[in-house]
């Protein structure tokens, strides 16, 4: 690591949002050019950097700055020419150097502990006084935090960012408690809260981070999908987790109990510990669930099987007998749960419920959990379905991301249909029936036999186990698509027999192989030749790669490269950006992998006319539309439309997609489905997660791999026990508050 000191002479390019600068650098030496995230730094600084040389293909030689310092102006002239910077508000050239006239040397002493004294200077008030206090106050609390957390290797604009919260305290709040950035700080985890107070000397059995630890566990256990963990198995992983023994947690989970820090309940004849917000949002949708069950106060429909015989007519067909059943129970019920798998009718049976509510004047709302979903409900229904985010009017504040739509004002519809119904976590579920008013129906769609949502909870299996709302499960496998052997195969899988493979003019094939490697290297080939030339398709648009596992030859990361290397491969011209060991090119496939309310967008909708918006989800795929070397700036185009500008530095969000895993398939369609079969019989390759797999194509499954395999997933009916409680909740009619 090399330190170099001097002064900043020019900047050449900063971008406000993320810090990242390039400026001309003036040591004993010579001018350097250095880049690095600098997001306080102003001509004129004198500076002490720490970082290495590095050769740009463009630029040539740079110094590249991990850390640096700046040095506090100490004479008069020193101090006139950085107050004249205008780096505090209210202080231009003239101001400077009354200031520094009046005060030599004491100057910015002054101006951050007796602010009211710059009254004494002709045209300073007591107001502007007061404004360039707080303006210098701000500004040398920001500095001393970035110099104080760089030493724990947090970045300047992580740094702003915790400043930004705590304000002027940072410092002092950190040194007593900084595991309470893991709570307060959006990018601040337990990892990195442990490193700043190990750093600082506190002690490894501190309450503090015994807290942190049972909190990071259980938000860990969160993205597992569980609301909760039963306590052993919980202070199991905690101790692990801390270094400490597991009667040290246990006796801790006492004390956060009492400060409400943790909630621990009965449930299922086990000691369950929740975090709070995941307990409170458990117990709320219970009981708003429970309220909406109950509110329509009108006696049940008598003529309704009149109006679904005038529907059949109207269409020329004849619904079965557990659609008509569906129909009658979404008429009649505050909340109704329809589900079935492929070829089962659902979109029939919802097209009869909407004619049906339509001709009562009900005014309708259409909604799905993610952006395909909704497109594919929009498109089978022929009615405006928006994400459910969309639907409450996901905004952001100056507080923050809210929800428009809540107890306060709701939804004016008087049913709400959401379908992908298993894909809603325990969160976005709370939040949608915040946004109903009594007396709306709530009808749930979905295939009730595929993967749960990848958020905490088992929304829509909880709610059916919990034999409180009428369920009606669509089982029949209509002739059309009893034509599809995707189809047949799906409902084969679930019954637990083998899939029917290879047929002539089918749609479902499996090519034999007997090694991963080849498994890999034909799954390459089908995506990039074989399904193209044979059928015409657009190996980008029409072909998706589902794989079981994440690592390993057959896994997304490697098969990813390898697609890559065929499908978009390095070329003179073609723009590129490297971040360690990923490299995002122009034309590639990418998705978004994590939630991010505060993600700007913008789309064309209509005869031209702009939209934007904030929010870009998890599973949100796209393809990349340019690459901007000198803004440092990627820019995708997704499915629906949304064009979203990423920096560099929040590449992060995006991964390749050319394979996906088969949980971040859940509630997509695909024309093609490619999945490579991994030797081994994992415990992971489960009859759900194969089910889920093949029920994403709409029109042709490739399977790569042997039998041995298919037979294998087919036969394990092994499912990842989730810990949740919402089903207990609804069973006790109550929320156990």
């Amino acid at each position: 690591m090399i330190t170099l000191s001097g002064t900043v002479e020019g900047i050449i390019y900063r971008n406000e949002e993320n810090g990242y600068t390039v400026f001309v650098f003036s040591t004993d030496d010579g001018f350097e050019t250095v880049t690095g995230a600098f997001p306080l730094l102003r001509e004129g600084d004198f500076i002490t950097v720490c970082g290495d040389y590095v050769e740009h293909d463009t630029y040539g030689t740079q110094f590249k700055a991990v850390s640096y310092e700046i040095a506090v102006p100490q004479t008069p002239e020193e101090i006139e020419a950085y107050l004249a910077s205008g780096i505090i508000k209210g202080i231009g050239p003239k101001v400077a150097r009354d200031i520094v006239d009046e005060f030599g040397a004491s100057a910015l002493r002054i101006i951050e502990k007796e602010p009211e004294r710059l009254c004494r200077i002709r045209g300073i008030g007591k107001a502007k006084a007061q404004q360039i206090g707080e303006s210098f106050g701000q500004l040398v609390g920001a500095q001393r935090t970035v110099m104080f957390l760089q030493k724990f290797g947090v970045t300047p604009n992580l740094a702003l960012k915790i400043f930004s919260f705590y304000g002027e305290h940072t410092i002092e709040t950190l040194q007593t408690n900084p595991y309470l950035m893991v709570e307060d700080i959006d990018g601040i985890g337990f990892l990195t809260a442990d490193k700043i107070a190990s750093g600082m000397g506190l002690a490894q059995d501190s309450q503090f981070r015994i807290c942190a630890g049972v909190h990071h566990c259980l938000k860990e256990a969160g993205n597992e999908g569980h609301t909760f963990l039963p306590e052993e198995v919980l202070c199991q992983r905690a101790a692990v987790l801390l270094g400490t023994e597991v009667q040290r947690v246990r006796d801790s989970l006492l004390t956060l109990a009492s400060k409400q820090q943790v909630v621990i309940r009965e449930v299922k004849n086990d000691r369950a510990v929740y975090h709070p917000q995941f307990f409170y949002a458990e117990a709320l949708i219970a009981g708003d669930l429970l309220l909406l069950q109950h509110s329509i106060e009108t006696e049940p429909e008598k003529d309704i099987d009149h109006e679904i015989d005038s529907f059949e007519a109207s269409k020329h067909i004849v619904l079965a007998q557990k659609q008509r059943c569906a129909v009658l129970q979404a008429i009649n019920n505050g909340i109704c749960i329809i589900t079935g798998g492929p070829g089962t009718g659902k979109t029939t049976t919802l097209d009869c419920i909407l004619n049906l509510f339509r001709r009562r004047g009900i005014e309708i709302a259409l909604a799905a959990p993610t952006g395909r979903a909704a497109k594919r409900m929009a498109d089978a229904t022929g009615e405006d379905a928006k994400t459910i985010h969309r639907l409450l009017e996901y905004t952001k504040t100056e507080n923050g991301f809210i929800f428009k739509r809540n107890k306060e004002n709701p939804l004016e519809c008087g049913v709400c249909i959401v379908d992908e119904a298993s894909m809603i976590d325990i969160f976005l579920m709370h939040a949608l029936l915040e946004g109903l008013k009594k007396g709306t129906r709530l009808i749930l769609v979905g295939d009730a036999d595929q993967l749960p949502s990848v958020g905490a909870g088992n929304v829509l299996a909880d709610m059916i186990a919990s034999g409180v709302f009428p369920v009606v499960a669509l089982t029949e496998i209509f002739r059309q698509a009893a034509e599809s052997t995707i189809v047949t195969n799906a409902h084969r899988i679930h019954k637990g027999e083998m899939p029917i493979v290879n047929r002539p003019g089918g749609d479902f094939f499996l090519d034999r192989k007997n090694s991963e490697p080849l498994i890999a290297q034909t799954v390459v080939d089908l995506c990039l030749r074989r399904l193209p030339d044979t059928y015409g398709i657009d190996p980008l648009r029409d072909i998706q790669v589902l794989t079981p596992i994440k690592k390993g030859v057959c896994g997304v990361f490697h098969l990813n490269k390898l697609l890559q290397e065929a499908l978009n491969p390095k070329a003179n011209g073609k723009k590129e950006y490297v971040s360690g060991e990923n490299v995002f090119r122009c034309g590639d496939k990418v998705m978004q992998i994590r939630n991010n309310y505060e993600r700007p967008w913008t789309m064309f909708e209509g005869k031209g006319v702009l939209l934007s918006g904030c929010g870009m989800f998890n599973g949100d795929c796209g393809v990349i539309d340019a690459i901007d070397q000198e803004a440092r700036r990627i820019t995708v185009q997704f499915e629906d439309g949304r064009i979203c500008i990423y920096e560099f530095a929040e590449a992060e969000e995006l991964v390749l997609a050319y394979a996906l895993s088969v949980h971040k398939s859940q509630g997509c369609e695909f024309p093609f489905v490619v999945m490579p079969l991994p030797l081994g019989g994992m415990r992971i390759m489960t009859r759900n997660l194969f089910y889920t797999a093949v029920t994403r194509a709409s029109k042709m499954v490739v399977l790569c791999g042997n039998e041995r395999t298919v037979a294998s997933m087919v036969q394990n009916t092994e499912t990842q026990k989730r810990y949740s409680a919402l089903d207990v909740r609804l069973k006790m009619g109550r929320t156990l508050l």
